[in-house]
């Protein structure tokens, strides 16, 4: 758990620290290079390759791609993207290169510690700034100018090696916590992959056409020869949302359960749509637009669902459990492209999800094992999670204290 009383109270002793301008200690290069080859530059940045509140410069393009950039950074500078400021795009470069003009090059003067200046700028006060001072109408823009107005307190400089020390220092911590995220993801489609193909249990394999490699002993049952009711979609039109109304789980409910986030139907609409009423254990799967996305009614819920979803109800417990991780899986995913329909908005039909082969395991076991072994990832990853966010947090709550 966060300890949000340990953050509340959090402060730093600023009593040495000086109000300054932003621009009394950063200023804009302005450097340009017209042959980029010729200067030996390797990495072009636009925009497109900076990501909204983080302060590393992760990706670029490869100066092999045509461009008409020329604005010049060097390594430690703090490209800004100028352009729709609320996107919060700040990164330090560990490389030169070339970038866009919709990016301002920062760079730290003498009284400012390089390393700390990516997290002046990836502050909220710094953001709301620049926002403000943004112009234009549907690609608002900042200037360096306005920028350098901003102010701030500044700690003397050996005060700021040891404040951008910690800074990264739990920066660190964050990134080695989305590096293990990222394994717990690769393991997971690998040990899925090897689980509903057979092998992980020695299982001997075959083609299929639709489902690609399955298990040759496993039996291919439709869906509709499974459920415990009619496989359906919800409300066609939910109207608008009342106080004390019928929850209705949309497609981005699905994951999670949100119920403050969720749209309450009349209970006059809702009455018509009996048959689509929900109930922990049901299996909702969304069918129309984005495909695919999986979940279990958790214990205690009741309500409806839209028309974008079906509501798969199975007899046995262990068989729905097993059923909506068999869903889930990069085959079956795979499986609902390959029998959708429409070409702008795409669908999976009713009639598709009966006829929908799932592959079921003679052996009850085997389904338990599955289960088992996803939940234990799941868990992990669901951990993982709760790690980057306790993460986020306190580095947000450390970065808020340079203002």
């Amino acid at each position: 758990m966060i300890d949000t009383k340990a953050i509340k109270d959090f402060s730093i002793d600023k009593s040495d620290w000086d109000k300054i301008k932003f621009g009394d200690v950063v200023f804009e290069p302005k450097e340009s290079v017209k042959d980029a080859v010729a200067a030996g530059i390797e990495h072009v940045v636009g925009l497109e390759h900076i990501d909204s509140e983080d302060i590393h410069l992760r990706r670029s393009e490869g100066i092999e791609e045509s461009t008409t950039f020329t604005k010049k950074f060097s390594v430690d500078d703090v490209l800004f993207g100028r352009r729709r400021a609320y996107l919060k795009k700040a990164a330090q470069a560990k490389f030169e290169g070339i970038c866009s003009g919709d990016i301002i090059v920062m760079r730290a003067g003498e009284r400012l510690v390089p390393d700390l200046l990516p997290f002046i700028v990836n502050n909220e006060n710094f953001f709301d700034f620049a926002i403000t001072h943004s112009a234009g109408g549907l690609s608002p823009r900042v200037k360096f100018k306005d920028l350098a107005n901003y102010e701030f307190l500044l700690p003397p400089k050996d005060q700021q090696l040891n404040l951008a020390a910690l800074l990264h220092s739990a920066d660190s911590v964050m990134e080695y916590e989305k590096s293990c995220l990222n394994k717990l993801f690769i393991a997971k489609k690998s040990i899925n992959h090897e689980l509903f193909n057979g092998k992980y249990f020695g299982v001997e394999s075959e083609k299929h056409a639709l489902l690609g490699e399955i298990p040759r002993s496993w039996r291919m049952v439709p869906l509709g020869d499974l459920v415990d009711a009619p496989i359906c979609y919800g409300l066609v039109q939910p109207g608008k949302s009342v106080a004390g109304g019928i929850p209705i789980v949309q497609i981005k409910n699905i994951i999670g359960f949100n119920s403050d986030k969720m749209h309450y139907s009349s209970p006059d609409i809702e009455k018509s749509f009996k048959r689509s009423r929900i109930s922990e254990g049901d299996i909702l799967l969304s069918i129309k637009g984005t495909l695919g996305v999986c979940g279990i009614v958790p214990d205690g819920f009741e309500g409806n669902i839209g028309r974008d979803s079906a509501k798969i109800r199975i007899r046995d417990k262990t068989l729905s459990l097993y059923i909506s991780l068999l869903l889930k899986s990069q085959k079956y995913q795979d499986y609902f492209w390959r029998i959708k329909v429409g070409s702008t908005r795409h669908e999976v039909s009713i009639d598709s999800l009966k006829k929908m082969p799932i592959l079921v395991p003679e052996d009850e076991n085997v389904m338990l094992e599955i289960i088992k072994v996803l939940g234990n990832i799941e868990s992990s990853i669901i951990a993982s999670e709760e790690k980057i966010i306790r993460s986020k947090v306190l580095l947000k709550t450390l970065v808020g204290g340079i203002r």
